[in-house]
């Protein structure tokens, strides 16, 4: 879990930099998630390197001090050695085994297959919710992504209006999306989504609509909320 949970947060910050910097690009988001991915399983190994090779080394300094002063210093009775690399450590920990909940360990191939899981795992929430992002519509005018502005569910008599003023098949319930560019420079987006006549595939309709054509449209919405 603390795997995904990492891939989340680091695509939740590739978002939050795509979004500052207003990058649209679909296949530069995709390729940029994957590297932020396999970077965040970089990063996370070499902490834990530096982490162990700081504690490992604290402990040779004391406890050579210790045999030293004991003049019992002998290779035998040394603690490892810190590790010179980060294969080294990746290594000497595959051999000495992992610990897992409920008392687990694996060593070996199988530690380092757990490894692979993991890095998967975080690959998966990083592309996974860049991915989903990405779907969103985005301005190639001012390169904004769109904002989202109303969101909402038609039924009844206000779905049949809207379905005989864009020309939908009058489905019984339409969500609607309405999004807009944040500089104004681009039509304004309608996505309705409603189920087809068989009612087990979900259809999007998009509808883009001039700024008066968004103006009808609340117009509508809002007479039949009143």
């Amino acid at each position: 879990m603390f795997p995904l949970l990492m891939g989340l947060t680091t695509g939740a910050a590739v978002l939050f930099f795509t979004r500052l910097l207003h990058v649209g690009h679909r296949r530069t988001l995709l390729f940029g998630s994957i590297l932020a991915g396999c970077a965040t399983v970089g990063i996370f190994h070499l902490v834990s390197f530096q982490l162990t090779q700081r504690t490992l080394r604290e402990l040779w300094v004391t406890k050579r001090a210790e045999m030293q002063q004991a003049q019992l210093l002998s290779p035998e009775s040394m603690p490892p050695a810190p590790p010179a690399s980060l294969w080294q450590f990746l290594t000497d920990e595959a051999r000495r085994g992992r610990s897992l909940p409920a008392g687990l360990r694996v060593s070996g191939g199988t530690a380092w297959a757990l490894w692979a899981f993991e890095g998967l795992l975080v690959l998966t929430g990083v592309v996974g919710l860049v991915s989903f992002a990405a779907q969103g519509t985005y301005c190639n005018a001012c390169h904004r992504w769109y904002r989202p502005i109303r969101t909402g569910q038609a039924r009844g008599g206000l779905a049949k209006k809207m379905s005989q003023r864009y020309n939908l098949p009058q489905p019984d319930v339409i969500q609607y999306h309405i999004s807009s560019c944040p500089g104004g420079c681009s039509p304004i987006c309608c996505e309705c989504e409603y189920m087809e006549a068989s009612g087990k595939t979900p259809v999007v309709n998009i509808i883009w609509l001039t700024a008066t054509g968004r103006n009808d449209l609340f117009q509508l919405l809002d007479d039949n909320h009143s």
